[in-house]
């Protein structure tokens, strides 16, 4: 389509390739595929709103497949001076004429078009995400249970603080990755189709919205015309979604940095997993944690830089909005899919070093605060009193050398006049801490349980939201059946 009528030229040769690419393939795999199944849709809805006759629907119908089964070869390596849709749709006119050919966009725009096949296209790179951090979560959770009694100090402020047990830091990550999910499964935005909306007011053709929604999987339809072919807010809300889990990721690979570290030595990593200097020959690398968190700030940007292109924009059709602001998600998808299978990949391997956690946790002075509850419960100290003697007694076996439990001891004596000896158990403290949804053995099998229970939710989750598009395929090839078992 090179004349419009009032345009009489195609766009300038030079232009281009920056616009639409140097030729036809790279959108024929990226886009075209869509477009295809949202323009059978659309056919198949003018012949029952009695718009297209049977002849011109299953000429239109049969071309469409007759170049699909040809993996599109009659328009490849071809230039598309206003992009591939005109280019798909001037080979259906040539082919079958333009009395019936050019009926393929009648009652709708390239508009509504583009944002129904970004929604479409969306579907698979979403579902691999999704499906890579169900296997994620599903290691994280079953690591969770096998390393539910290495106890380790949790820092704050890189600063041993209490003490917890791995397992219940891996529970953590799964549970906060699900809560992400969710977000996935409870945003609509995806579910409804905006074919329809025409170029931005709507048609006076008499379509079948709702038709072509669950002709192509969409559970609903969106509820203005503008909205339609103006919003983006599925790109701001997927975007957003992704730098959840790509900080989430980040913030997990510090903590195993400073795990793995020669001073800490928390974590081992085998061989296949880290990476030496080219010229210290001492160094044994954890530098895949590196590697993610670099790329954990793709997200970021991608999400700045998308709400950036939009902000200044009108709200309606815009090619900064639908198509600059928009492609920035499909880099982003690969991106957060990568760098999960690669944490997936360390946390199926990375093996704790149960003495050194412990004995860390011990020298860490973890269990202060099990020393001040004690002093509360026992002898009566008011909390903050009691916070004081134990942070002061803690500071005394720092200078001095002394044990802790030997001087909480002497305060004891000191106070009762009565000799005494107490020495709090660290193993005996997490077992018990059940409350406040920490660390103790019936906690965490509560966790562990409603973990579970949530995985299997989001796993249905993602049956039914598969079983809907499928559905709406057989839907789709019933209604073609149909008609090419019609006689003309």
């Amino acid at each position: 389509m090179n004349n419009t009528g009032r345009i009489k030229e195609p766009l300038k040769e030079s232009i281009q390739s920056i616009i639409y690419g140097k030729n036809s393939n790279d959108a024929i795999e990226t886009e075209l595929k869509y477009v295809v199944q949202v323009d059978r849709a659309h056919i198949l809805m003018l012949y029952r709103q009695n718009i297209l006759s049977l002849h011109n629907t299953k000429s239109i119908l049969n071309q469409i497949k007759l170049l699909e089964d040809s993996n599109f070869k009659a328009i490849r390596d071809q230039r598309t001076p206003r992009g591939i849709y005109f280019l798909y749709e001037d080979y259906l006119r040539k082919t079958i004429g333009e009395q019936y050919g050019g009926m393929l966009q009648f009652g709708r725009s390239r508009n509504d078009l583009k944002a129904t096949v970004f929604k479409i296209r969306l579907r698979e790179p979403l579902l691999m995400c999704i499906d890579e951090i169900i296997n994620l979560v599903s290691i994280l959770l079953q690591k969770s249970k096998e390393h539910s009694d290495v106890i380790m100090p949790i820092y704050t402020h890189y600063q041993p603080a209490v003490p917890i047990t791995y397992g219940h830091y891996l529970s953590a990550i799964s549970e906060e990755l699900m809560n992400i999910v969710e977000d996935i499964f409870s945003n609509t935005e995806i579910q409804k189709s905006p074919l329809g909306s025409g170029a931005v007011g709507g048609t006076t053709v008499q379509i079948d919205t709702n038709y072509t929604a669950k002709l192509l999987g969409f559970s609903s339809t969106v509820n203005n015309s503008i909205i339609g072919v103006a919003s983006r807010k599925l790109v701001q809300d997927l975007l957003s979604i992704l730098v959840k889990v790509e900080s989430l990721v980040s913030r997990c690979c510090e903590d195993y940095l400073l795990w793995t570290s020669s001073d800490l030595q928390f974590i081992y990593l085998p061989d296949y997993l880290v990476g030496g200097s080219s010229m210290m020959p001492n160094k044994r690398n954890a530098f895949l944690f590196e590697n993610i968190r670099g790329r954990c700030s793709k997200a970021l940007g991608a999400f700045v830089s998308a709400i950036t292109a939009m902000k200044g924009e009108p709200f309606t059709n815009s090619i900064s909005v639908g198509t600059e602001s928009a492609s920035y998600v499909w880099d982003v998808i690969t991106n957060t899919y990568e760098i999960l299978y690669i944490f997936e990949e360390i946390i199926t391997d990375a093996q704790p070093n149960r003495e050194k956690m412990l004995q860390r946790s011990k020298d860490g002075y973890t269990l202060a605060t099990e020393y001040a509850n004690y002093l509360t419960l026992h002898f009566g100290e008011d909390f903050r009193n009691a916070h004081k003697i134990i942070g002061t007694l803690v500071k005394e076996s720092i200078d001095t050398g002394a044990k802790i439990e030997t001087l909480v001891s002497e305060w004891i004596e000191n106070k009762t006049g009565n000799r005494c000896s107490i020495e709090l158990d660290i193993e005996s403290c997490v077992s018990k801490t059940n409350y406040g949804w920490g660390p103790g053995e019936n906690s965490q099998k509560e966790i562990r349980k409603n973990n579970q229970q949530k995985l299997s939710n989001i796993r249905k989750c993602r049956i039914n939201m598969i079983n809907m598009w499928q559905e709406a395929n057989e839907y789709m090839y019933h209604e073609i059946n149909r008609i090419e078992e019609d006689n003309i």
